[in-house]
């Protein structure tokens, strides 16, 4: 190990968190370890947020707009130093990779927890990055990063290069800025597109053209360095499972990785780490090809969501190994005692609806629990109550596990899946149990587009018959035991107690669009805390299924049907939705309908409703226009990311009923549009 003697040692006391969620009550949980005061700061909307208890001390920045608060240098700055504050850990995202903003906590006299500007400042640009790794023997894709940026030399590059080919923000990460382009025709789109998002996300709207591979795998190595010159590599971890370039599964080690390939992909990330003299945790990205041969894409200069599947093979504490290094102490770790015991992964919950495309979803959070066993950790930036807005990015919380070997792990995390319990706004939840549960993804034989070929996947869960009984005696038996408890005389009587004979009873209920009705009577043995129901069939010969509520109240109850006994979990919204944790099945949302719906609350057919909460980015059709099925009419830009809606078919645009820069709540009209019925 190199030891610089001039150098001095500055120990941290204080630590200001400049970023929210999960990641900051990451790092307050090292820094209680390490016996450092920890600061967190947050914005109007985060006033009451998980990481803000979890402080020490929390400062306030600002509004609930990122460019206001957490986006606002200057505010955490002086926050830092109103608090007393010696240091400033900037997590990731928001201003983790602006070279400025770790100047300026410098310029301040603060301790910056992250590598140097120069090293940011170098890498925050995709076409220098690419030149420096090429200097230093680190292969790169072919493709242009030149600074002349009109259409027609982009155009011009692009025939160069070839087809299929990725237009990408010079300045992005994260996937946003990237525009997948498979034939001329779709050039100037992609390049309106990605200039778009590009500004919108990192104010800079420059791009770099790449030649695009097809089922390529993305493998990435987590790099760290010291002040005093020393640089090693923590292994790999595999981040192919993609949806919209955004990670869902990463695990380590890869299982498509051979000790070869391994160094010689190590041997290059740390060729990126020298070039760069990086002295703090970084991650090289690579995209590996099924020859094995690999290409650089960029160095995340800074931690990365996924580091606790790193911190799990190795037993480093990462966030530990990041304040030392800033505190200008020696990276004690010797790359021969470096190795990757066992095996982890780790999935991201997001708040989204997989069934349309993942996009983003919002609403408070009903019911929380996470399962607590060994070789599972969960780190989370919400609890009950906590709110998902439209502000910020929307992923709730990371699961992670460990475990001896491959096949163990993905049990495992099975496991942790099936009790977890996230009942509120729409998330991945189930999407995540289906992944784990794919014989592919269970091999290991996937890659970075592998699920937009399996559709399947993300598709809104139907149940089969079987459960959707089970699933249908479980809510008529949770109403049954609501209404008894809100019963106020009488209460000895059994729920539609007659003295004259009558019909059975009978409840309906919506699961998946689809209506379904369910005919029982109450068992003579039922009691206001235990009731009990037989299902009626309509075929004689079928065996009765009984459901009695063996404990438990209205939002989480034992159910025994025939000789299962099981822990069925729900949360209702004053909308009247109902979120069922149904066991070994996953999250189910349920509707009671209307028995005499509002026909003003039905949409026409030619409304376009904004889908979820967002902002108004571009208006592209006028009023009095006619478009084809198809047709691009207007973009949101919600949580970081663009979403355009399209016309269904054929028509003419009768009024536009926002325009650019507006915001909308989901459901919102956006325009209508006057279908044409063509003369038969």
């Amino acid at each position: 190990m190199i030891v610089q003697p001039d150098i001095p040692i500055r120990p941290i006391q204080g630590l200001l968190i400049a970023n929210r969620g999960e990641i900051a009550v990451r790092i307050t949980r090292t820094c209680r370890e390490m016996g450092i005061r920890s600061i967190a700061v947050f914005s109007d909307a985060d006033r009451d947020a998980l990481h803000v208890h979890c402080a020490d001390m929390a400062m306030h920045i600002g509004p609930a707009a990122v460019k206001e608060s957490y986006l606002n240098a200057e505010a955490i700055i002086n926050a830092a130093i109103q608090s007393g504050a010696d240091a400033i850990h900037p997590g990731y995202g928001f201003l983790s990779e602006n070279a400025g903003f770790a100047r300026a906590v410098l310029e301040a006299g603060l301790i910056w927890v992250g590598p140097h500007p120069e090293a940011i400042e170098q890498m925050g640009s995709k076409a220098q990055a690419k030149r420096i790794m090429e200097e230093h023997g680190v292969p790169v894709i072919p493709g242009y990063n030149g600074d002349d940026q009109s259409d027609a030399v982009l155009i011009k590059e692009a025939l160069c290069i070839g087809f299929p080919l990725l237009v990408k923000a010079s300045a992005g990460g994260g996937g946003k800025g990237m525009v997948i382009v498979r034939d001329e025709s779709g050039l100037a789109p992609a390049l309106g597109q990605a200039r778009r998002e590009a500004l919108a996300a990192f104010g800079d709207e420059r791009l770099i053209l790449e030649r695009y591979f097809e089922r390529v795998r993305h493998v990435e190595f987590q790099i760290f360095g010291d002040q005093h010159g020393n640089a090693v590599h923590l292994f790999e971890r595999e981040c192919s499972l993609q949806r919209r370039y955004q990670k869902i599964l990463e695990e380590s080690p890869s299982p498509v990785l051979t000790q070869d390939t391994r160094e010689r992909m190590g041997q290059a990330a740390l060729n990126a780490a020298r070039a760069l003299a990086y002295d703090n945790a970084g991650t090289v990205e690579f995209i590996l090809l099924q020859d094995a041969s690999f290409y650089f894409l960029e160095v995340n200069t800074r931690l990365q969501v996924e580091h606790p599947v790193t911190e799990m093979i190795t037993g480093l504490d990462l966030v530990r190994l990041q304040i030392q290094s800033a505190e200008g102490r020696v990276l004690e770790l010797d790359p021969r005692s470096l190795k990757q015991n066992g095996y982890a992964m780790e999935l991201r919950l997001y708040a989204e609806d997989p069934a349309s495309g993942f996009l983003p979803a919002s609403g408070e959070l009903l019911r929380w629990d996470m399962p607590r066993a060994e070789g599972i950790r969960i780190d989370s930036g919400v609890q009950q109550g906590s709110v998902i807005g439209t502000d910020y990015d929307p992923m709730m919380a990371k699961l992670i596990v460990w475990a001896n070997d491959r096949p163990e792990a993905f049990r495992r995390m099975r496991y942790a899946l099936e009790n977890l319990v996230c009942l509120g706004p729409l998330n991945n939840q189930n999407f995540l149990l289906n992944l784990v549960k794919q014989e592919q993804v269970k091999q290991g034989e996937y890659h970075t587009h592998f699920l937009d070929e399996h559709p399947e996947l993300s598709a809104e869960y139907h149940p089969n018959a079987e459960e959707q009984q089970a699933l249908l005696m479980a809510l008529s038996l949770r109403q049954v035991f609501v209404d008894r408890q809100s019963q106020q005389h009488f209460r000895s009587l059994p729920t539609s107690w007659r003295n004259i004979p009558g019909p059975a009873s009978e409840l309906r209920w919506s699961v998946a669009g689809k209506e379904m009705l369910l005919r029982y009577r109450l068992l003579s043995d039922e009691t206001a805390a235990h009731p009990c129901l037989e299902l009626l069939s309509e075929e004689d010969s079928q065996r009765p299924l009984k459901a009695r509520w063996s404990g438990g109240d209205e939002n989480k109850a034992r159910i025994q049907m025939g000789a299962s006994l099981a822990s069925w979990v729900f949360a209702e919204s004053q909308d009247g939705l109902i979120r069922v944790l149904q066991p070994g099945v996953g999250v189910v949302r349920v509707l009671r309908p209307e028995r005499f719906p509002d026909p003003s609350k039905e949409q026409t057919g030619g409304d376009y409703l904004a889908p979820m909460p967002a902002e108004v980015s571009a208006v592209l059709v006028s009023e009095g226009q006619r478009v084809e099925p198809g047709a691009a009419l207007l973009v949101l830009y919600s949580m970081k990311m663009e979403h355009t809606i399209v016309a269904v078919q054929e028509g003419i645009v009768r009024s536009l009923l926002v325009q650019t820069g507006e915001r909308v709540e989901a459901g919102a009209a956006l325009l209508e549009l006057e279908h044409e019925i063509s003369a038969s």
